[in-house]
């Protein structure tokens, strides 16, 4: 058991390693395994700290060969301004981190649960990362963190949940990946997580694969919030995300802006979301699934749009480029667009089945809205939608404020 100890180093200190691995300091000088051990209440610092203070419980920098497996590392923390309250993993190759609780750590920048920086062939699996988080302005991460990594970081079987910042523009309550290449999530459950910007995971310019994942049960809070309260893909984004749960997320009403429930795709991201269930995700404004904009382009296949709701577009909020191709999209509720708004776009609707979704004015399927609103709808199935105060019958199904859908070979009720 390693506990209470601290890192202390002084700013411009010779020794690079200063301030940092408040227990346990791996470096290039040997590999190491750390096995079974209980690592809390340890802190890193450097004094004064413009950086510094990196891996309140463990640090690997420079290392190669580093196995952590079957710890506890709780109640950790670094201070001013620096990474890692947990776990600290940079620059290094060959790292394993497995069967680990790694909880209640906190810090005031980045990751404060594990923070993988610089690094390849790195695998965090069976772990439990709960509750560690920030009061920073600026923090990010909070859970996990994978920065300007590549080749080979897989997170593999993990909890990642209660994590969160509660002030500032944090992002990525419980998961954050920038600028990074070949990052793998896989049977993960992250929930129950908080931050200003994508609630439970936040990407840019990072492209993982997100597989067999649920994403369920995270917010956005503060009042600059925006970006989704399950996934938001940022600049540069194009995830792939396969067979994972995205569910019960929510855009809350402090809120700036309100859009994207479950996921929120930025201007140019492109994500590919496949045979997926989004379901049961909130926003105030739009999409309450599924948030589109500008020149997004995401495609969703094979996928189930349930429950959700928004003032509009209720299930997805589409953009000029979104591609729908076999969806399930049912039960959905809004004021305009309960299943899909399509404002001033030119969305691509396919194989889809529409019913059971029901809008309070206009679309209970589909609401088209915008000169430019021109989709192509072909061999879908509209049944059982429904509009409130319907000013004719067949706006149930598709609703036209402007814009000229064209619909061929669709079955269509009314």
């Amino acid at each position: 058991t390693l506990t209470d100890n601290i890192a202390h180093g002084e700013s411009g200190a010779s020794w690079d390693f200063a301030g940092h691995g408040g227990a346990i300091l791996c470096d290039s000088r040997s590999a190491t395994t750390v096995i079974g051990c209980e690592i809390s209440g340890n802190s890193s610092y450097l004094n004064p700290a413009a950086t510094g203070g990196k891996g309140g419980g463990i640090c690997c920098y420079n290392a190669d060969g580093v196995e952590i497996i079957n710890c506890t590392i709780i109640n950790n923390d670094y201070s001013q301004h620096d990474y890692g309250g947990g776990i600290h993993i940079e620059t290094s190759a060959n790292v394993l981190v497995s069967g680990c609780i790694v909880e209640g750590n906190r810090g005031d920048y980045r990751g404060e649960g594990v923070f993988i920086f610089g690094s390849t062939d790195v695998t965090v699996e069976f772990s439990d990362i709960n509750a560690n988080g920030t009061t920073s302005t600026s923090g990010y991460g909070h859970g996990l963190a994978v920065i300007e990594s590549s080749d080979s970081i897989l997170i593999n079987s993990c909890q990642i949940k209660n994590n969160g910042s509660i002030a500032g523009i944090g992002r990525g309550g419980g998961v954050t990946a920038e600028d990074s290449t070949n990052v793998t999530f896989n049977y993960c459950d992250i929930s129950n997580n908080t931050a200003n910007q994508g609630g439970g995971v936040y990407l840019e310019n990072c492209s993982p694969d997100i597989l067999d994942c649920t994403v369920s049960n995270n917010t956005t809070a503060g009042t600059v919030s925006y970006g989704a309260g399950g996934i938001c893909c940022w600049t540069g984004a194009s995830p792939y995300i396969h067979r994972s749960i995205i569910e019960w997320n929510e855009m809350t009403k402090s809120s700036t802006f309100k859009n994207g429930g479950g996921v929120y795709c930025w201007d140019g991201t492109s994500p590919f979301i496949q045979s997926c269930r989004i379901r049961y995700n909130m926003a105030q404004d739009e999409g309450g699934g599924v948030f589109v904009y500008g020149s997004a382009s995401p495609s969703i296949l094979l996928s189930e749009i349930s429950f959700n709701s928004a003032d509009a577009g209720g299930g997805i909020a589409a953009s000029n480029n979104t591609v729908l191709w076999s969806c399930l999209i049912t039960n959905n509720t809004a004021q305009v667009g309960a299943g899909v708004l399509c404002d001033d776009v030119d969305t691509s609707i396919t194989f889809c089945t529409f019913n059971l979704n029901e809008a309070e004015v206009s679309g209970g399927g589909v609401m088209c809205n915008g000169a430019s609103s021109n989709p192509q709808i072909e061999n879908n199935i509209f049944w059982g939608n429904a509009v409130q105060t319907p000013t004719a019958p067949e706006l149930e199904q598709i609703g036209m404020n402007s814009g000229v859908p064209t619909v061929n070979y669709c079955n269509v009720e009314g």
